[in-house]
Parts: structure tokens; sequence; C-alpha cells
């Protein structure tokens, strides 16, 4: 009805038509035959986990401690064992008088490492010493770490604003709509259905008000689901593809709206 505009609306048809479910038949196959079959991947082939004896093969208890206590024995003898003390005896039959001289050899003392206690010796560490890398090196991990946080709180920024914008477009609010589109939509279709001729007639411009109310009865508005695209946008027109759905039914529609004595006016409306 009203004003066409075919370089708006044909677009706009074709990307409907793109998105509708294809209705053709899939072409059949050769009915002589499957699919290609394919080969499956041989399976590994994993060797048998080894076997546990349980019985009377094994080592028991008393042999393992034993064998334990016999290296134990050795190993004190081969370190020497007889010390006392935490130091170590030393027996000196080469001296004058015949006797055996016995002397205690301490461990050495903090200079060598050690720490010769009651409970043996211990080697203490030397602590680690601060310097001007290891400074330059902590500063540099904390303004990674705050250069990472900031990057995060971009990141949700961006992501706000974005949600924002696109909320505030469905809405029909921006600097470059003359007006709110599904604001417009649903004032003109609760004008024809409530037939208010003199809203109407506000609301349409000259080529679609005459079309549009020739013979307009109230009725129940039973549409859902809008939303909109702007398609076309200049000083004097601005078109709209609408989607939404009449009991059910998709319906695309495109209205075109066009600047009348100061006003915005809906001239035309086109289905695809």
């Amino acid at each position: 009805m009203g004003v066409r505009k075919s370089e708006v609306t044909s677009p706009v048809a074709q990307k409907v038509e793109q998105g509708r479910p294809s209705t053709t038949n899939p072409s059949p196959g050769n009915s002589g035959g499957s699919g290609p079959t394919y080969g499956s991947a041989n399976q590994p082939n994993y060797g048998q986990p080894p076997v546990v004896m349980q019985g009377n093969s094994g080592p028991g208890f008393g042999t393992i401690f034993g064998g334990a206590l016999a290296g134990s024995v050795v190993g004190n003898m081969i370190n020497g064992g007889g010390s006392h003390g935490g130091g170590t005896t030393v027996i000196n039959n080469g001296t004058p008088g015949g006797g055996a001289v016995s002397s205690n050899v301490a461990g050495a003392g903090p200079a060598g490492g050690f720490d010769n206690g009651p409970g043996g010796s211990s080697f203490s560490q030397p602590k680690k010493e601060y310097t001007v890398w290891s400074f330059i090196a902590d500063v540099f991990g904390f303004v990674i770490v705050i250069a990472l946080l900031l990057g995060v709180a971009w990141l949700f920024y961006k992501g706000f604003k974005m949600v924002n914008v696109y909320v505030k477009r469905e809405r029909g609010v921006g600097p470059s709509q003359p007006f709110n589109p599904t604001q417009k939509f649903w004032e003109i279709q609760k004008a024809f259905a409530a037939a208010d001729v003199d809203k109407l007639t506000v609301l349409l411009g000259p080529d679609l008000v005459d079309e549009a109310t020739a013979n307009i009865a109230p009725n129940t508005i039973t549409l859902s689901k809008v939303s909109h695209e702007v398609v076309l946008s200049n000083p004097r027109e601005f078109s709209i593809h609408y989607t939404f759905e009449d009991n059910g039914e998709k319906v695309d529609q495109v209205f075109h709206y066009e600047l009348h004595e100061g006003a915005w006016k809906l001239n035309g409306i086109e289905t695809v």
C-alpha cells in the first residue's frame, strides 16, 4: 500500500528469502549401494599389567626385616658405628707407652656449616641476598598484574557499552533515528485496531491515508515479537524492516516513513 521503493525492499526480500528454510527435497542416492565406508582406526594394543603373586613364594616379613637389620649393622660398621656424642673415637697404638689414646674429633663449627647439637649435626642454608635486580623484578611483576586488571576492567566496560547500544537500538533510541520505530509501529497498529480514522489521518502520509482508512473496522491486535532494522535513513526518508508474528505466523514488512509538513508519517507498506 502507498509508495513502493524497490531499491530498498528488494535487498530486504532477498535477505528474508535466504533466511527461510528450504522446501526442496534432497536428491535420492544410488539405490544399489550404501554410502562410503570408512575404515576404523587400529586399536592400540596394551600389554597385560604385571601380576602380583599372592602366597608364600615371596619374601616374608622376617626376611625383609632381617635384611634391613643386616644392612644397618654393616652401614654402622663402615661409618664407625661406635661413635658417641656426635664425635669420632680414634685408637692410637703408636704411643711410646703402648697405651691406647682416644680422642674425640668434634664436628666443624659454624664456619664449616655444621651445628653439633644434642640430636646430631645439621647444615644451615645461607640467607639469599635481596638485590636491586630482585626489586626491579618485583616491580615489573606488580606492573604486569595491574595491567591485567585494567585490561579485564576495560573488556567489561566495552561489553557493557555494546549491550547498552544494542538495547537502545532495539528500542529505537539513537542519534541517527528521528523517532522510536517500535513505539511508532504500535501507535499505528493500535489506531488501526480502534479504527480511529482521525488519528490515522495524522499518522499516515498522503499516498497511504485514503487506501488504508477505506472501509476500516475495529479489530483485535494479534501481533507479537516485534523487532526492527533500519534499511534507509536520510533527512526526508526513513524505512524500517519490521519482523513480527501474527497469530503465530511470521510476517516481514517494510514501512516507508516520509517527512511531510515537518512530521514523520507512514506513507507506504510493503510485505516481503
